[in-house]
């Protein structure tokens, strides 16, 4: 079963990039574990139901990518959001950036002694202060503008690579 597979790249992901570096946002904890499964079983040859839920997921506000970097800030309290959001923002950087942006990301947060633990007290507001900082540090390994460039990349792109990923799919031998 491939949604197998999905889950233990997805989980390796977190222990490799915990090994190798600071706890960073749900979003791109997340979005990066789901991204790199999901590439890891294509280099396979091998499909699964989890990636494809991630093209084509069932409550997914698309206009949310066009709000910039507050649709960064909108993980708050929200189960799915960082998985698929994440997956989007992960496929947009390493196409944009390159390959490396997650690790580039990563070292620098890690530099600057990230910490995406909160204050229980004040949860909201700590955890808008920590995103704010990621948010930065995604702009020093990138572009300022790099928010409104998802949007305008997401756009442009989105329906055809999901569309793509479904032909891929569709090209693979059924797998009981």
């Amino acid at each position: 079963n491939y949604n197998l597979y999905q889950t233990i790249y997805h989980e390796l992901s977190h222990v490799l990039h915990h090994r190798n570096g600071v706890g960073l946002s749900s979003t791109l904890n997340e979005g990066y574990a789901t991204y790199l499964a999901g590439k890891t079983l294509r280099a396979k040859g091998m499909a699964d139901w989890n990636t494809i839920q991630h093209y084509f997921p069932m409550e997914f506000d698309d206009q949310l990518i066009l709000k910039g970097e507050e649709a960064f800030l909108a993980e708050l309290d929200d189960r799915e959001l960082p998985y698929d959001y994440g997956f989007r923002l992960l496929m947009f950087l390493t196409d944009t950036y390159g390959d490396d942006i997650f690790a580039k990301i990563l070292a620098e947060a890690t530099r600057q002694g990230y910490d995406a633990s909160f204050d229980p007290s004040n949860k909201e507001e700590s955890i808008r202060q920590d995103s704010l900082q990621l948010i930065s540090i995604i702009k020093s390994q990138t572009s300022e503008d790099v928010f409104t460039q998802f949007g305008t990349w997401y756009t442009e792109n989105w329906t055809r690579l999901a569309n793509e990923y479904m032909a891929y799919t569709e090209t693979l031998p059924v797998v009981e």
